[in-house]
């Protein structure tokens, strides 16, 4: 089998609204290099270290499905507007998210239960750890989302697309006063914007 995978942040000028949504995309699609066909999962996770140069630092998480998009989300629950850690930013949420299709099962909980999960079972739960919220390095809660591609042979399956990013509002101070994103002017809501994102 073999996989390939893209990470990329669209550059687009002369659109400001795209160039306004901080994302990326995340695409890996799968293809038999062995004349036979395989059933294909893709797995994909992020810690929570993605919230804080502090791993001491506790961690709020939600999902939820808007606009036929699975977000996974999360953010400190004291947040440090417009500082940084080690050249993390210290506010905003961290989202992981995936258009919504046959197949994608997700989940929220220690490293150690969802990588489990996963390896014995192929699928995820479904489920979000009620132990909110807690230090990033409290049992290292991960969030994961892993799609099913079905039976995939040499001409290959069509790819598995996730959107990341941490979005922080506001996006800057300018003389005292603080900005909200440029992304705010188009949609009124992060799910929202995600969810152009991934369309």
């Amino acid at each position: 089998r073999r996989s390939s995978d893209l990470f990329l942040s669209p550059v687009t000028p002369g659109d400001l609204k795209r160039q306004s949504q901080p994302l990326s995309y995340v695409a890996v699609s799968a293809r038999a290099t062995d004349g036979k066909q395989h059933q294909v999962g893709v797995y994909f996770d992020i810690s929570g270290e993605w919230a804080s140069g502090d791993s001491g630092k506790q961690i709020t998480w939600d999902q939820e499905t808007t606009s036929g998009v699975v977000s996974l989300s999360y953010h400190q629950t004291q947040p440090q507007v417009l500082g940084e850690n080690g050249d993390t930013a210290e506010w905003g949420t961290v989202a992981l998210s995936a258009p919504a299709r046959a197949g994608l099962t997700w989940q929220i909980g220690a490293d150690t239960d969802v990588r489990k999960q996963i390896a014995t079972q192929g699928a995820l739960a479904d489920t979000a750890d009620a132990d909110k919220p807690r230090a990033i390095n409290n049992r290292w809660p991960v969030f994961a989302l892993n799609q099913n591609l079905g039976t995939v042979g040499s001409h290959g399956s069509s790819p598995f697309v996730i959107s990341l990013g941490q979005i922080r509002e506001p996006a800057a101070s300018y003389l005292g006063t603080q900005l909200p994103p440029l992304w705010k002017s188009y949609w009124s809501t992060w799910q929202d914007m995600v969810a152009a994102f991934l369309g």
